[in-house]
């Protein structure tokens, strides 16, 4: 089972906990940094139960700051 935009870690660990095989942290609304490290974040925790992530890294256009 795969999680799709999971927007905060703990979302992205839940998911890991109940059994999900994948997931995807979408961190696009954060500055570029603060994405990269949520996305590590939820990589280390993941992978160390064999679940795999997809992320987000850039900006969507519908989540951009004006």
């Amino acid at each position: 089972m795969h999680l799709d935009h999971g927007d905060t870690f703990e979302t992205c660990k839940q998911c890991v906990d109940e059994g999900f095989t994948s997931v995807m942290i979408d961190g696009s609304h954060y500055p570029f940094e603060e994405n990269i490290a949520l996305t590590q974040q939820v990589v280390e925790y993941a992978h160390a139960y064999g679940a795999v992530v997809e992320a987000e890294l850039g900006q969507l256009a519908a989540s951009r700051r004006t």
